[in-house]
């Protein structure tokens, strides 16, 4: 199954590009909700980018549980949204190329967490990584050298998925894009 989180609010409409000929393709629309984090700026470093298998994106393992722990408030009861939202968000730098993210889960009843990147946030931020449910942290690895960027985490719930809609690709393909 391919998820795709538009990083337009009000988006109307996605291109799926590179589809292969005569498939059918189903299509539902699944709505996200939640806050998100403020964000935290965060500049990369410089010298020679990590090697990807000295540090793996991901999960980082939590190393002080109990400190991390506290009452967990409802993201679906718009009295204790606010207080569900993650909080405490920190991101350092792991090497000179990649981030370690961490904050705490204050939401009882999250479907995951979205970690959300810009390099410009009036422009709005893209999604880079989906985590599961109760997870609170993340290290995101391979990131351009000396660049200004800024990270939130948000914990989201799903809300009602749209209709079905199927699409039959032709046998041959032809691009207008």
């Amino acid at each position: 199954m391919l998820k795709v989180y538009l990083s337009e609010q009000n988006a109307t409409d996605w291109f799926h590009p590179a589809i292969a000929p005569a498939s059918i393709y189903l299509y539902r629309i699944l709505p996200f909700f939640g806050r998100p984090t403020k964000p935290v700026e965060i500049t990369t470093g410089s010298g020679p980018a990590t090697n990807a298998v000295a540090l793996e994106e991901g999960p980082l393992p939590e190393t002080d549980p109990v400190a991390r722990s506290g009452p967990k408030w409802s993201l679906r009861n718009p009295r204790t949204l606010g207080r569900a939202m993650p909080s405490g968000l920190t991101v350092t730098l792991s090497a000179p190329d990649s981030v370690d993210l961490h904050w705490i889960d204050n939401a009882s009843d999250e479907d995951g967490y979205l970690v959300e990147v810009t390099s410009k946030p009036e422009r709005g931020f893209e999604v880079s990584a989906l985590l599961p449910p109760g997870t609170q942290s993340f290290r995101q690895v391979g990131l351009p050298l000396n660049i200004k960027g800024y990270f939130r985490v948000r914990a989201f719930f799903y809300g009602r998925p749209s209709a079905t809609t199927s699409v039959t690709t032709p046998l041959e393909m032809k691009s207008d894009r």
